[in-house]
């Protein structure tokens, strides 16, 4: 009955700030095509669409109904949350960012939060947060910048296996030979730090000699002990 009773742009609105866990009049001055956020807010208010929190929320069973609706429109349903995702990740609300996606099941938009929120998570040392995060997406949304983010957080949480799993999934996929020579390398280097120096030094010996490495490459290939091979370093 109340949705019912909203003018129609005001009942469009409504569909698509449904995904927002809080209504602000920022966050309605966002998503409003015209119009000032304080008024609509004011609005909404007034045809007591909005709980008494702070920050208010839509009420439950009417937030509800309007997504459901907004699950059988897709491209609005995506256009909508990554609205509200950039929102939050403007911010730097990255909790609040994921929590939109995830409520959605948008995860193009999940997998985005993740890229978008891996610098400033792994510099504050979240790299369970980003492995959490990773693990819940669909396989088909794990492309090789999120591998890439979930192996590096893997090693530095000290889940070996799971960083040699990760990094086996990038090389398998590897279509260029710069790139399958930098995940031999650092597939190597976790060898060695689970103390399996034959297999390190099995992956690392075709580029031994290669001029080509990278100083970063080779200060990784040249610390794996090969004193037991008789080939001459460059």
């Amino acid at each position: 009955q109340v949705l019912s009773s909203l003018p129609r742009e005001l009942h469009e609105l409504l569909i698509n700030i449904a995904v927002l866990d809080a209504v602000t009049p920022a966050a309605l001055a966002a998503f409003a095509s015209q119009g000032d956020g304080n008024y609509v807010f004011h609005l909404l208010r007034q045809y007591g669409v909005l709980t008494s929190h702070v920050p208010p929320q839509i009420h439950p069973l009417i937030r509800h109904a309007l997504l459901e609706k907004l699950q059988t429109q897709r491209h609005r349903l995506v256009r909508v949350t990554r609205r509200a995702v950039d929102l939050a990740l403007a911010d730097g609300a990255y909790q609040q960012a994921w929590h939109v996606a995830e409520g959605t099941r948008c995860w193009e938009c999940a997998r985005d939060v993740i890229v978008a929120a891996a610098r400033a998570l792994h510099a504050q040392g979240a790299w369970a947060q980003l492995v959490e995060w990773v693990q819940r997406l669909p396989d088909s949304d794990q492309d090789q910048a999120i591998l890439e983010i979930l192996a590096r957080c893997q090693k530095e949480l000290g889940d070996l296996d799971g960083a040699l799993l990760t990094l086996t999934r990038l090389k398998a996929t590897a279509t260029e030979p710069a790139q399958q020579q930098e995940y031999s390398i650092r597939l190597a280097t976790v060898h060695q730090k689970r103390g399996d120096i034959d297999t390190a030094h099995y992956l690392i010996q075709p580029y031994l000699i290669d001029a080509a490495l990278s100083p970063r490459q080779r200060a990784h290939v040249y610390h794996i002990p090969v004193s037991y091979t008789h080939l001459t370093l460059p």
